[in-house]
């Protein structure tokens, strides 16, 4: 959202920079106001496009990175799934479906971590038991 205003800003400032320049028939500053606002028209019409285009960009790329990501918490590569859906937070903090994968990934990992350490507590005991 942060980069949308500060593209509108950047377009406004040109707009308004590219106004001072323009010269009447005379040679005077300032141009007639007709063509001005017809060109802070054109001007404000492109940069609505070029907002929209980037935000379609962003979301096609959120899209691919999640679906990636989904796929590798499929797999059981963790590590891979929460550093992909952390990038689609990046640019987008309030994606849930990359919030829902780090989620998943991250209970995941502990309840491996979990069993893991279970089964080394049950491997010492056995060992235990059969020294005595």
């Amino acid at each position: 959202m942060n980069k949308k205003f500060l593209l509108i800003g950047m377009g406004l400032a040109f707009i308004a920079g590219g106004c001072g320049n323009q010269q009447d028939q005379s040679g005077a500053q300032g141009g007639d106001v007709k063509s001005v606002v017809r060109q802070a028209d054109q001007s404000s019409g492109q940069l609505q496009q070029n907002i929209q285009q980037t935000a379609d960009d962003l979301t096609k790329k959120a899209q691919t990175l999640l679906t990636q990501a989904q796929q590798y918490l499929d797999q059981g590569k963790f590590d891979e799934a929460v550093s992909l859906a952390q990038n689609v937070l990046s640019f987008d903090p309030q994606n849930i479906d990359a919030q829902k994968i780090i989620a998943a990934a991250k209970a995941k990992l502990k309840a491996l971590a979990e069993q893991k350490a279970q089964d080394l507590k049950s491997g010492l005991m056995n060992i235990g038991a059969t020294e005595q």
